[in-house]
């Protein structure tokens, strides 16, 4: 979702003027105007936490309601795909947080070798434009059923995974983010196999990460690099 949006329809749900929501959010009218009119593409730190105030939410809650719409991570009715997108949405929102600008999400690749491969987005560290890296989902590879895998289907994961990179020629990548989703169980438990592999380390960020999407933090990572 744009800023503008946002702000149009959060301003237009609570029936608002445009001078009434600056007040709320004790900003300047022309910052309200500038909003609207998709002049200031996101939120400064004071406005966000005066969002935050207004909202009675918390900063990774509103950064996601502000770069992300339901509708636009996935198109379908499946319950569980549906909140898999939602986690890798929250998570994105939590690398902003961090110092990291969306590019685009989701986001396809066309290679010559293996053909598309699609990420849940593509993101770039803030004042660092050639630190580029992709983020994908643990679910997008194996059922939501599985709960445990041999070390011999974890290491041909990861290989696969760093293969299916390495295809990518059309701009410079600099790592993955493959993300768990720490409320489910058996993601919890994969987390652990990919973890407790003994691999040598790689010239490259590959980060597996296990995200807890509702409390907005990272409790475990096992990194490649």
């Amino acid at each position: 979702m744009a800023f503008c949006d946002f702000m149009k329809n959060l301003r237009e749900h609570d029936h608002l003027t445009q001078a009434q929501i600056a007040e709320y959010l004790d900003v300047n009218i022309n910052t309200i105007k500038q909003i609207e009119a998709n002049k200031i593409k996101t939120p400064s730190t004071r406005v966000l936490d005066s969002f935050c105030e207004y909202l009675n939410e918390d900063r990774l809650t509103v950064i996601h309601k502000i770069l992300f719409r339901k509708d636009e991570m996935i198109d379908c009715d499946d319950e569980y795909t549906i909140n898999q997108a939602n986690v890798l949405s929250r998570y994105m929102s939590y690398l902003y947080l961090e110092g990291w600008n969306i590019d685009e999400a989701p986001i396809t690749y066309h290679t010559k070798d293996i053909g598309d491969l699609t990420y849940a987005g593509q993101l770039t560290k803030k004042r660092e434009p050639n630190n580029k890296i992709v983020v994908g989902s643990i679910s997008a590879s194996f059922d939501k059923n599985i709960d445990s895998i041999s070390n011999d289907e974890a290491i041909y994961y990861i290989t696969s995974s760093m293969a299916a990179f390495f295809c990518i020629d059309e701009i410079s990548l600099k790592g993955i983010h493959i993300v768990f989703d720490a409320e489910d169980q058996n993601q919890i438990k994969l987390f652990k196999i990919f973890k407790n592999l003994n691999l040598n380390k790689i010239p490259f960020n590959f980060q597996m990460i296990l995200f807890h999407s509702a409390e907005g933090k990272i409790l475990d990572t096992k990194e490649l690099k």
